[in-house]
Order: C-alpha cells, then sequence, then structure tokens
C-alpha cells in the first residue's frame, strides 16, 4: 500500500542557519556529514566531498580550523 503525505513538495528556497537562502538546485546536491573535519583524514575527506560537489556538514573540536577548512573549500571552489 503506498502512503501519500500532504504538503510534502520541497520548497525551491530554504533558509541556512547564517541567514542566506540556497536554491533548488543546491538542495538537490548530496549531502555529506564529516566527523573530526579539523584536522588530519576528517580534513582530507571533507575536501575531497567538496570537491566531487557534496554539500557539507563539517564536526570537529577546534572552531578555529573548521573556520579555516571553509575557507579553503570556498577558495577551491571559487576558482573551479
Amino acid at each position: 500500500m503506498k502512503s501519500e503525505r500532504q504538503g510534502s513538495e520541497r520548497p525551491t528556497k530554504e533558509s541556512q542557519a547564517d541567514g542566506s537562502q540556497t536554491n533548488e538546485s543546491q538542495t538537490n546536491k548530496m549531502w555529506a556529514l564529516v566527523s573530526g573535519a579539523s584536522s588530519g583524514i576528517g580534513r582530507a575527506t571533507a575536501l575531497a566531498f567538496a570537491q566531487a560537489g557534496y554539500n557539507l556538514y563539517i564536526l570537529g573540536r577546534r572552531d578555529d580550523r573548521l573556520q579555516s577548512l571553509k575557507a579553503e573549500i570556498l577558495r577551491r571552489l571559487s576558482k573551479s
């Protein structure tokens, strides 16, 4: 038996935590959650997922390093 949910259509724009908006093409991309992203294998994994076009959630203990990783990812994406 197939169930149907009313109101299941996704909006074309969604709000992010920082107040910015995402468009439909961004929300249709695959997502990856990377823990330990502030250094080592976690950082390398986050960079690889970003290069492959994934949206990311990055988690780690050191906020300064996560902010640095975010800046590096955005810089690399702006070059491509």
